[in-house]
This record gives C-alpha cells, sequence and structure tokens, in this order.
C-alpha cells in the first residue's frame, strides 16, 4: 500500500502497484460541499480552453464516459483497487450514507404529517418507492433495511451497517 500526498493536508492511499503511474502526476484534493468528503484529482490538459479534473479512483478504475467509481467503504481517498468498482449512479446512490438535513435519525425513514406516522421509502430506477407507514421510526427503518438489501443488493447501506439498528433487529 502506497501513499499519495495531495493538497489541503490530504493523503490518499493506492496500491503498490499503481503507485508509481500515478505518483507521476501533481495531485490535489477537492472537497465536495454534499459529501463533505475530499478527492483526489489531477488537471487534464486543456483541450477547450477550460480545465477539467481527472480522478484517481476512476483512473485507478479506468472508468469509461457515464461509468461511475463508488468507494466501497466511503473513504474517498482509499483508491485501493479492493476499496473501489465501476457502477451505475444508482448503485453508488444506494451506497450513499444518511443524509445531513435527516430528522428521523435513520436511513430512508421520514417523518409523514399528513399520516401522522413514520414512512419508509427507497428510490429505485428513478421512481420513490412507498415501503409502508409505521408507529415507530426503528419499525420503518427495519422494512427500509430488508427492502434496501432486496433491491440493492451489494451496494445495499442499511442503518443496521451504519450501527443504527442492533444486530438482532
Amino acid at each position: 500500500m502506497g501513499q499519495i500526498l495531495l493538497t489541503k493536508g490530504q493523503v490518499a492511499i493506492v496500491d503498490d502497484v499503481n503507485h508509481g503511474l500515478l505518483n507521476a502526476y501533481k495531485w490535489h484534493a477537492i472537497l465536495n460541499r454534499d459529501t463533505k468528503s475530499f478527492y483526489a484529482a489531477r488537471n487534464s490538459p486543456s483541450v477547450d480552453g477550460k480545465r477539467h479534473h481527472i480522478y484517481m479512483a476512476r483512473e485507478v478504475m479506468h472508468a469509461k464516459t457515464g461509468e461511475v467509481v463508488d468507494h466501497i467503504n466511503h473513504d474517498t481517498l482509499d483508491n485501493r483497487q479492493e476499496n473501489l468498482r465501476v457502477c451505475s449512479s444508482g448503485q453508488n446512490n444506494a451506497n450513499t450514507r444518511m443524509r445531513s438535513h435527516n430528522t428521523s435519525g435513520f436511513k430512508g425513514v421520514c417523518w409523514h404529517s399528513g399520516h401522522g406516522k413514520w414512512t419508509a421509502r427507497l428510490r429505485f430506477d428513478r421512481k420513490l418507492l412507498h415501503l409502508g407507514d409505521f408507529t415507530t421510526a426503528l419499525e420503518a427503518a427495519i422494512v427500509y433495511d430488508r427492502a434496501a438489501l432486496g433491491v440493492f443488493g451489494e451496494f445495499a447501506l442499511t442503518n443496521q451497517m451504519l450501527g443504527l439498528i442492533p444486530a438482532n433487529k
């Protein structure tokens, strides 16, 4: 395992096999304001007079235009091949953490004031799927987890995986 120093005091982790090739470039850290995560990137040669970024994870995975590279363990500076996978945008979204504006304390759960209950839902194929209304947020979270595992498979990031639901539930 090798390390590549970035700007802003950040360090990217890469496989030894890729270290020499990647270290030949000058990489910098880019902060994604939505996820509050840093990504390793370098500038591309200007073709159209605009500066473009080449992201290290995409370079490691040889991702084509339209392909998304997912960081399995959510550490966006861990660019080892074992932590990266090429996927669709929907699969990448399934592997996201809980939103910062979440008020239920659980992923996929929100309060439905019209029904006076907690609602479980998830988005799949650009459609919002209603999973049901529940008396407690925990009940809704358990239903969300089961549905997410069924729909998203290996890309699912559940409340239990996030440590929000005990393993025995």
